[in-house]
């Protein structure tokens, strides 16, 4: 009688891995709902933290002060933080240049550059709101560019 009970059970774990390849085979396995959900979460910290450099954004326009440069800066290298680190793959979009460089780098370099000229243009104390909100406005492009 136990050997019977043991065989009960061995066949009921062979349904079990029969329903575990087929709905592997179908593609919703534990990791891809994991690294699908955190890719969901990453997106989500990622436009809200657009949506922080933009409101700090639109501060600096108004207040032209080192304190909300300060705060725009460091949401800007959060944001690009977060892009590098987080579940946003690079390998998946490799593009590279004539010199070797992929995209993604030379994106990143380019906000790098566009925060040096923000910080020089209000450190001369250059009051022209086109000029600044122009600069914003790229910079905010290169990291819309940088997110998608």
């Amino acid at each position: 009688m136990k050997i019977q009970q043991g065989m009960q059970t061995i066949k009921s774990y062979r349904l079990i891995e029969r329903n575990l390849t087929t709905t592997s085979e179908l593609g919703h396995t534990f990791s891809d709902i994991l690294s699908s959900e955190g890719r969901e979460i990453t997106k989500a910290k990622l436009q809200q933290l657009l949506n922080q450099i933009d409101e700090q954004g639109k501060r600096l326009t108004q207040t032209k002060n080192l304190k909300e440069l300060k705060k725009y800066k460091e949401l800007i290298k959060t944001f690009i933080d977060e892009a590098v680190h987080s579940g946003l793959e690079f390998h998946d979009q490799h593009s590279y240049d004539r010199y070797g460089r992929t995209k993604k780098y030379k994106i990143i370099r380019q906000i790098d550059q566009k925060l040096i000229d923000l910080t020089n243009l209000i450190m001369e104390k250059e009051h022209k709101q086109i000029d600044l909100l122009d600069r914003i406005g790229e910079i905010k492009g290169l990291l819309i560019n940088l997110y998608f």
